[in-house]
């Protein structure tokens, strides 16, 4: 093949620090997809791809050093998403230069925000802005060649102590020209294992990203620091095809879906449910990174429990008008409370994430939103406190503003221009431990349990549940596991 004389070696980076890898290591595990799309297209084009995901796989420096030495390529990829990780991608930029004296490329969400930093590792010689399948592919093409790798579209490069930020690269805008991700190259059964099953209603259980971005303007979300403020998707086809691939190939019996803004085109989602009737795919699945309910309707939601839906996200965050407003985020809540009964009515759990000190926000006005959150119709809901994330409208503000984050006990809040942090922990913690409550007697409620129960799997599954709920709330007391997404945060974006 053309390109069958350079190997490429993508690598997601392990957690160095023990007691933060201690910390980590009975988490959820998600698969990197964004890597596994790139190397998908680098096979595509013929070159010889690996993927070592580090994190998964828990491997120390000796261990990684091995690997990497093992592998001889010379065009080396480091995923670097997480601000609070970054360190990590810099010493695995350090270990494949050693190791190999390869071309290294650093990708990502906080590679995309804090190029200048990134670039300032002598060990990296190119940071991808953005999207990453086609602008690596030029790379590596270019390397293969032995063409300069100056001015590629989409990539930052270092010109003597000065960064150059080359143009912006044009966003795929038929998602469909891309294979399906190069899952092959993955450790999937370490994924898998890794599963919180407790929230799972089959297992195994396999991610999927249908669609890329969200034109929303929420003030604290990340979203458009890497895909702007468009939206992508894949076809309904496109879709149920890579489904369907995983039942066959992995046996899949569930199927998260991790997009920003899954039903963004509602004609879209009810041609994905239509087909995954249609092709008899016996599936259950669910959207853990939430799913605006606005987009929503009662014939849809019923056609979605149909195709197998049975357990919903959603991200209200806030029930006062005057902070929805602040966050852009003015969607009515009388169709929220109406989507919600109908997700019910149908026998899907309901759940909710609400948001908790905003730098404007009051104690009155946080007290009528958890309020809302009490007497809605929703099976769970959890209240955070203010996440900051680099790039992010909120961000700003409290700069603006010069509110500080506070690390209190084992929390992180920052002062508002209302409330100090200690303040605000203390009505999260009083808006948390009434929603405890209030979800006990809701599981004792034999009115709202029956709408669930359609099957002997229905049965076992709210059995789970159960037993689940009273082991976070009676045993450990803590629920916090109790989650469907943290706002927006890297941690679930496809990225390089």
């Amino acid at each position: 093949m053309e390109n069958s004389n350079l190997e490429v070696l993508l690598i997601n980076p392990p957690v160095f620090d023990l007691a933060e890898k201690i910390k980590i290591m009975n988490n959820k595990i998600y698969p990197p997809l964004g890597l596994a799309y790139i190397a998908a297209v680098l096979e595509q084009k013929g070159f010889n791809v690996k993927i070592i995901d580090a994190f998964a796989e828990q491997l120390n420096e000796k261990k990684l050093r091995k690997r990497i030495e093992k592998s001889n390529a010379s065009l080396v990829g480091v995923s670097n998403q997480f601000t609070s990780y970054c360190e990590n991608a810099e010493k695995v930029a350090k270990i494949a230069k050693e190791e190999l004296d390869a071309f290294v490329v650093q990708g990502g969400i906080h590679a995309t925000i804090a190029t200048k930093e990134v670039l300032k590792d002598k060990n990296t010689d190119l940071v991808i802005c953005g999207e990453g399948e086609k602008t690596f592919n030029e790379i590596a093409k270019k390397l293969c060649k032995g063409k300069s790798i100056k001015g590629i579209a989409g990539t930052a490069e270092k010109k003597g102590k000065k960064i150059v930020f080359n143009k912006p690269r044009q966003f795929i805008q038929n998602l469909d020209e891309l294979p399906f991700p190069a899952r092959h190259l993955l450790p999937m059964q370490i994924y898998f294992e890794k599963e919180d099953l407790r929230w799972n209603m089959r297992f195994p259980k396999a991610t999927i990203v249908t669609s890329r971005g969200c034109p929303g303007r929420c003030v604290y979300c990340s979203v458009h620091t890497m895909w702007g403020r468009t939206w992508r998707a894949h076809s309904a086809k496109r879709v149920v095809d890579e489904i369907e691939s995983l039942v066959e190939e992995y046996g899949v019996r569930e199927i998260d879906f991790m997009d920003d803004n899954i039903a963004l085109n509602p004609l879209r989602m009810k041609e994905i449910c239509n087909e995954i009737i249609e092709r008899k795919i016996d599936i259950k699945w669910k959207t853990p990174n939430g799913i605006g309910h606005w987009t929503l309707n009662k014939e849809l939601i019923n056609l979605m429990k149909k195709s197998g839906c049975h357990r919903l996200a959603f991200g209200i965050e806030s029930a006062n008008s005057e902070i929805r407003k602040f966050i852009h985020k003015e969607h009515s809540l009388k169709q929220a409370e109406q989507i919600i009964r109908d997700a019910n009515n149908a026998g899907i759990w309901t759940e909710a994430t609400f948001i908790l000190g905003f730098p404007y926000e009051t104690k009155s006005q946080m007290q009528e939103t958890i309020e809302w959150a009490l007497k809605s119709d929703l099976d769970f809901a959890l209240f955070y406190l203010l996440g900051v994330y680099p790039g992010t409208e909120i961000e700003e503000i409290l700069k603006k503003e010069g509110l500080e984050k506070k690390c209190i006990e084992k929390s992180i809040a920052y002062d508002t221009k209302k409330m100090s942090a200690g303040e605000l922990e203390s009505v999260w913690k009083n808006a948390n431990e009434k929603m405890r409550a209030r979800i006990i007697k809701r599981f004792l409620n034999p009115t709202n349990i029956i709408k669930k129960i359609h099957s002997t799997e229905d049965i076992l599954y709210l059995l789970k549940l159960a037993k689940t709920y009273a082991e976070l709330v009676l045993v450990t007391k803590d629920w916090t596991g109790f989650k469907g997404k943290k706002t927006k945060s890297h941690e679930k974006k496809i990225a390089f």
